[in-house]
């Protein structure tokens, strides 16, 4: 009786001892399994107030919404985050399209990134000076189109004047009753009495100069008579 009471206390305490084990085992195996859940990265919010719009402002506020204490980039420049996770963040825009990025990020949770595009279009002042631009270089460009255009008249007019005083120079030798080139011969000549309105041809008198009384009588009478006409 006594050997059979021994091996029952030993029975028990195997019993009870591996019993605690088991237990041990399973509550280190919750412990384990709770901190694997506590440090699974949760995302960090990241909310815009506004998509993807048109607008002729030459700068945009970016703005939303975040978990608290994140840190928020726009194109890579911080953006300021109040506590609560308001942020903003001011841009200058280009004309045309401007693509955004956001990224937000916060220790121990997977960032969180959006983007978005601002179209820039030009003011109607902005149009109105441009459009009186393009008239005014539209008005020099057809100033000089006229100035070009009076240039090379005026040079046929010097020409079709010259040549027509050459023409007239060739007639106008003595001989000639024509009064064409009367200046250009007494350029030339020394002329006398009322050369450019004497109604005879042009005769040479002995002294040399010319008159255009020429086939008249009393024609060089004075300067030793007619030698040539």
């Amino acid at each position: 009786m006594q050997i059979k009471r021994v091996l029952s206390l030993v029975v028990a305490t195997l019993a009870v001892t591996a019993c605690g084990s088991s237990a041990k085992t399973q509550s280190e195996s919750n412990v384990d399994a709770h901190h694997v859940t506590t440090h699974h990265e949760l995302p960090v919010a990241l909310h815009l107030t506004t998509g993807s719009y048109m607008t002729t402002a030459k700068d945009a506020i970016v703005s939303g919404n975040t978990t608290p204490g994140a840190k928020v980039t726009v194109n890579g420049q911080p953006a300021a985050v109040s506590p609560a996770g308001r942020w903003h963040r001011r841009l200058s825009l280009l004309l045309g399209p401007n693509d955004v990025e956001i990224h937000a990020s916060l220790t121990a949770h997977k960032s969180a990134e959006a983007r978005i595009t601002i179209t820039r279009h030009r003011t109607a002042a902005e149009r109105a000076t441009i459009l009186q631009k393009q008239r005014e270089r539209r008005e020099a460009h057809e100033r000089h189109l006229a100035e070009a255009r009076e240039r090379r008249e005026e040079a046929r007019r010097i020409q079709v004047e010259e040549r027509e005083a050459e023409e007239a120079a060739d007639t106008d030798e003595v001989g000639s009753a024509s009064h064409a080139g009367d200046a250009r011969f007494c350029e030339e000549h020394e002329c006398i009495g009322e050369f450019t309105t004497e109604p005879g041809v042009v005769a040479e008198c002995a002294d040399g100069t010319y008159t255009h009384s020429g086939g008249i009588q009393g024609a060089c009478s004075d300067h030793g008579g007619v030698v040539r006409e």
